[in-house]
């Protein structure tokens, strides 16, 4: 028998500061213009606490059985004080409307599993299960009544692993989203009220996963993708309602029906060459997924599906370690379709592609010169204009103190045209963003390799 004892502790504190002043034109209060400055600050501290016993009983050569017992402690605390002025010189506080909330969850878990291998290694089956005891107590500082609670579930898992290939369930209990949680009507800007929702159930989750890796040596071929998919009993969707003549809107969340998520990623890499002259590989990897969500938009209910994916295929050609080039070709793509179509909702999609390479000589007496250039298709607006990218950016490196250290010019955004830009939708909302980046900049700077060998 073994027995083992584990014990962890994460606390996480931050104040965050949050000075927005606008200026909105409102078409309300006969056609009245609104200029309003907002201070918020906020206190959050997230602290968790973890507890497990666990007893690993051998039966036989291929059967052992765990029991074991872990309890989870979890606080969440959101604190904030808000400050506005409206057509004023001063600030007034709005304590009034801070969502203020404290959340502190107890988790037990009783569990059994037994693991079994069978046909000589070739089969592995694990089967478990456990009974969770969750308590949970939220405290909202007077803004609205308390919550406390306790549920059990029962929740089973089972692996099956024969070779190269898992196939895997699990049943979780997941808490609502402590982001998500709403302590008190807020009317904090003139035209908006955000509703209070305060309550949420719990989210049973039933997860299944099939996972294959394999490595084909007679034809130098890797393989690793996996494939899940994920059922939860409810959600939580977003309410809003408004008038388009005078600007007044309202949102708030709700208890929303189950839904579901679909998310698979796949990576393989074929070696055609490997010598003391030519190194050639190629690199596939992608990414997927797909969510549903619920949303509501003048009483109107809808249920949109959002689909996210990548690909990348990178192909490296290196000559006597001396020489290599590195052509690359990715595509992103993200759409939100609606099972209805309304004036409420609107479909959106948005397709990115880059194509490029990288250029790289060793040892050129002494110096390593990296050279990259990209050229990115992407929108410039929601009416989906496109524009062209074109980064180029490189490096020089020269070695110093024996090869553990380098000198490193680097000189990026050459061209001066680097963009981060993102379109999507939720909702009846589509958003168009163009974030701040880095642009153009020049860098000197040392990189002291801690595990290289000295050399001559």
């Amino acid at each position: 028998m073994l027995l083992s004892l584990s014990h962890s502790l994460e606390n996480r504190v931050s104040r965050n500061t949050n000075e927005a002043s606008s200026f909105n034109h409102y078409y309300l209060f006969n056609d009245s213009t609104v200029n309003q400055g907002v201070l918020t600050f906020g206190n959050t501290n997230e602290m968790r606490i973890g507890n497990t016993v666990n007893l690993q009983m051998p039966l036989r050569k291929e059967l052992n059985w765990d029991w074991y017992a872990r309890y989870n402690w979890e606080l969440n605390r959101d604190l904030e004080d808000i400050d506005s002025k409206i057509n004023a010189d001063h600030y007034t506080s709005r304590n009034d409307i801070a969502n203020n909330k404290q959340g502190r969850f107890g988790f037990l878990y009783l569990g059994t599993k037994a693991n079994a291998t069978l046909f000589k290694k070739k089969l592995k089956i694990s089967l478990g299960i456990e009974w969770l005891d969750l308590h949970r107590a939220y405290h909202y500082y007077g803004k609205t009544s308390d919550l406390n609670d306790n549920l059990t579930y029962w929740l089973p898992n089972v692996s099956l692993n024969y070779q190269r290939i898992t196939l895997s369930y699990s049943k979780a209990v997941r808490l609502p989203s402590f982001y998500q949680l709403v302590a008190i009507n807020s009317n904090l800007y003139s035209t908006s009220v955000t509703i209070a929702s305060p309550y949420f159930n719990n989210q049973v989750e039933n997860n299944y996963r099939l996972h294959y890796f394999n490595s084909f040596n007679s034809i130098k071929l890797t393989m690793n993708a996996s494939i899940g998919y994920a059922v939860y009993d409810n959600s939580i969707g977003s309410k809003t309602s408004y008038n388009v003549a005078s600007s007044e809107s309202t949102y708030e969340r709700y208890q929303a029906p189950g839904i579901d998520r679909l998310y698979a990623n796949i990576h393989l890499m074929k070696r055609f060459s490997q010598s003391k002259s030519w190194n050639i590989s190629v690199v596939v990897a992608g990414y997927g997924s797909s969510n549903l969500t619920f949303n509501t938009v003048n009483g109107e209910e809808n249920k949109a599906q959002s689909m996210y994916g990548n690909l990348t295929n990178t192909l490296n050609v290196t000559y006597k370690n001396k020489v290599t080039v590195i052509p690359t070709y990715g595509i992103q793509m993200n759409t939100v379709s609606n099972a209805k179509q309304s004036v409420n909702f609107r479909d959106i999609t948005n397709v990115s592609h880059n194509i490029g390479a990288v250029f790289r000589l060793d040892d050129i007496r002494k110096f390593r010169l990296e050279t990259a250039y990209t050229l990115k298709n992407q929108p410039q607006s929601l009416r989906n204009e496109r524009a062209n990218l074109h980064i180029v950016n490189a490096s020089l490196y020269y070695p110093i103190m024996q090869r553990k250290g380098e000198l490193k010019f680097t000189a990026f955004d050459i061209l001066n045209q680097n963009q981060d830009i993102w379109m999507g939708g939720y909702g009846n909302t589509n958003y168009y963003q163009e974030r701040l980046t880095l642009r153009q900049y020049f860098m000197l700077g040392m990189v002291f390799k801690f595990l290289a060998t000295p050399s001559k």
